[in-house]
This record gives C-alpha cells, structure tokens and sequence, in this order.
C-alpha cells in the first residue's frame, strides 16, 4: 500500500521550511512520498502575490532532487475556490489504495472545525500535525482529542517542530533585500529576482 504525505499550500514563496518538514514527516512516518499541493484560490486566503503559475514553478523548483517529493498540479489548474474535502476525494478517486497523511501546520489543526464539509474529510486521510517551537499545544491536543471521539478522526502530534519562518515573514525579507540564506534555495532566490516577485505591498 502507498503511504503518500501531502503537504498544501499557497507556497508564496516556498522556502527550506516547507522541504524541511516534509523530508521530517516522510521519514518519521515511513511514507512512501509527499505531495506537495500548492493551492489555487484558498477559501481561508485573500489574494496572493505570485500568479498561480509562479508559485506551481517555484514548488518545482524547490522540489528538484528530492526523491521523496512529487508536485501536484491538480489545485492549480482548478478553477474557482478549492476545499480540501474535493481534493482529497480527487487524491481517493485516482489511488483509492493510498493511505493518504495530509500534512498541516497546528494553526490549521485549529481550524479544522471551519472546513468546509469537515465531517466528511477525517474518513478520507489522517492529519500530521506540526507546531512550532515554543508553541503552546493545549488548545491543539484538546481539540485533535475531541474530534478523535466525535468523528473518529486520525490526528498524530508530531514529535518535532516545524518551520521557524513563515512565508509572510520571508516576504518581509525579499522586499528589504535581505539576507535569505537558510531560508531559501538559491534558484529560488535567483527566480524570485528575475520575475521581480515581492517588491511591492504585502498581499496578506
């Protein structure tokens, strides 16, 4: 059986961050590959500042040499507000052997309760949960307990912590020129530049 990890996201940018915990969830969880998902148009999110393109090239890019990883379009090319929920049954409807880990941030844990159709996404994959350091679990441990017991929901609190930087913060930076060493490839870097990507007002 397929054990594939999917990691979604707006992606905008990718940074070492997003690589970082795929390649942790990946080898704690013994899977087979992760998905990387970069979304269309998000239903959490307002618009952002890369074109859908843009951040599908950059997803490539950063992936290039990972044997583990896999880019998947499927969000992309979608038109309209995407869910996770009509993913997910995508992801059933072509592997419907895989057992699919979809992997979120303990923020989006928290969140899950809004999803749209959520009662219907927990039979369709389990959830790998990452925090940051330093964040408090209660609330996320509180809540992965109850939809454990109302909705038989697959919930794991991985044992490590995730990415120190968020892709707003790295915005920050790459308008500022800044240093982004350890936080971006270098052909990343080079792409952003060439395409003039986040020179202007933040889009979140």
């Amino acid at each position: 059986m397929e054990r594939v990890g999917i990691l979604g996201g707006t992606f905008d940018p990718i940074h070492l961050g997003h690589t970082g915990i795929a390649r942790a969830v990946w080898a704690f969880l013994g899977l087979s590959r992760v998905d990387f998902l970069p979304a269309g148009q998000p239903p959490h999110k307002r618009a952002i500042g890369a074109s859908p393109a843009q951040r599908l090239e950059m997803v490539r890019l950063a992936t290039e040499g990972l044997p583990f990883a896999r880019v998947n379009d499927m969000e992309i090319r979608r038109e309209g507000m995407i869910y996770t929920f009509d993913s997910l049954r995508a992801y059933k409807a072509l592997e419907p052997e895989a057992e699919l880990h979809y992997i979120i941030g303990m923020d989006t844990l928290l969140q899950l309760p809004s999803w749209w159709r959520h009662e219907e996404v927990y039979p369709l994959c389990a959830f790998a949960v990452v925090g940051r350091r330093g964040q408090a679990e209660g609330p996320a441990l509180k809540l992965a307990g109850r939809l454990r017991e109302e909705y038989a929901a697959r919930i794991e609190i991985m044992p490590f912590a995730g990415a120190e930087i968020s892709s707003t913060e790295l915005r920050t930076i790459l308008r500022a020129r800044g240093d982004t060493s350890g936080l971006l490839d270098e052909k990343l870097r080079a792409y952003i530049e060439k395409e003039g990507l986040y020179l202007g007002e933040d889009a979140e």
